[in-house]
């Protein structure tokens, strides 16, 4: 650890990550720790599976590991620096329409990537998204990646969208965790709360949070719609 002079900790990722001067790669780097609570019980599934993820990942908006050390029983994930987190970006500022559509592009390619080699990251929050200065969108925490299986809170997306019904989702009153969550009724919310981004960038909006997996856009046919297409080509 002689080669890293630790600066602060960032805050993200539970206050386990440092800002530090690495010596020998001559930048700075990102340092997130895992601590071995137990010798016998070897790493953390978490940071088993972070480390083996990103060595075979290699995509310009997912972080880049770049070294691995041990130091004190604690795992040292060495990767590259980026000072904020899009949370802070959305406390800080509000974003023009031009960088939702840059932010969104970059988030969803990334996706589409992860999706095409079978991972779900399953933790994508604004505080997992990282935002360089020059705009770049890098996605970290992969510590609860998986392959698809999973269970999310369904009921707080039904209470914007609506519980689904057999006209929406054919088949869907089989399910019997159905019958444990009230009904909601349809709300406007994607017009009245985000009239700036026009009727494209609602459209959009409405077939990524469809409820009907059937209907629902994927990543990669998302970077094809008119709401992203139209601005590239503006460009």
């Amino acid at each position: 650890m002689k080669r890293f002079q630790k600066k602060y900790k960032l805050g993200y990722a539970y206050d386990r990550v440092y800002y530090a001067w690495d010596s020998e790669l001559l930048c700075d780097v990102a340092l997130k720790r895992y601590k071995l609570e137990d010798r016998d019980e070897g790493l953390p599934c978490g940071a088993i599976r972070e480390m083996s993820l990103l060595k075979s990942l290699s995509h310009p908006n997912v972080i880049r590991l770049l070294d691995v050390v041990y130091h004190d029983a604690s795992i040292y994930l060495v990767m590259n620096f980026t000072r904020r987190t899009l949370m802070k970006v959305l406390e800080d500022s509000f974003l023009s329409v031009d960088e939702v559509r840059s932010y969104l592009t970059q988030i969803l390619a990334a996706v589409a990537f992860l999706h095409a080699n079978d991972i779900i990251h399953a933790n994508l929050a604004p505080s997992h998204i990282l935002v360089g200065q020059n705009g770049l969108i890098e996605l970290i925490s992969f510590e609860y990646a998986r392959a698809p299986a999973l269970r999310g809170r369904d009921d707080l997306l039904f209470e914007l969208m609506g519980t689904p019904n057999e006209a929406l989702w054919p088949g869907i009153g089989g399910y019997s965790l159905l019958r444990n969550i009230p009904f909601f009724p349809p709300q406007p919310w994607i017009t009245d709360y985000f009239p700036m981004i026009g009727k494209e960038g609602q459209d959009l909006l409405g077939k990524l949070l469809a409820l009907n997996p059937r209907h629902r856009i994927t990543a990669k046919r998302a970077l094809e719609h008119p709401y992203l297409s139209s601005a590239e080509e503006q460009r």
